[in-house]
C-alpha cells in the first residue's frame, strides 16, 4: 500500500511539473508576441519602401518621357 508520504511526494512533483509547464507556456506566448511585433514592424517598413520605390519609378518615367 502506498503511504501518504509517497502520495505527498507525487503531488509535489506534479505541482512542480505544472509550474514548469505554465512557465514554458508563458515564455512561448511572449516569444510569439515579440515575433508578431517584429513582423508588424517589418511589414510597415516594407510598405514604406514599396511606396518610396513606386515614387522613384514615377520620377524615372517622367524623366524618360
Amino acid at each position: 500500500m502506498v503511504g501518504f508520504s509517497d502520495k505527498d511526494r507525487e503531488l509535489g512533483e506534479a505541482h512542480v511539473e505544472i509550474r514548469a509547464l505554465r512557465l514554458s507556456e508563458r515564455q512561448r506566448e511572449k516569444a510569439a508576441e515579440e515575433l508578431t511585433d517584429e513582423l508588424t514592424k517589418l511589414e510597415e517598413k516594407l510598405k514604406l519602401t514599396e511606396s518610396l520605390l513606386q515614387g522613384k519609378n514615377l520620377e524615372i518615367r517622367k524623366i524618360n518621357e
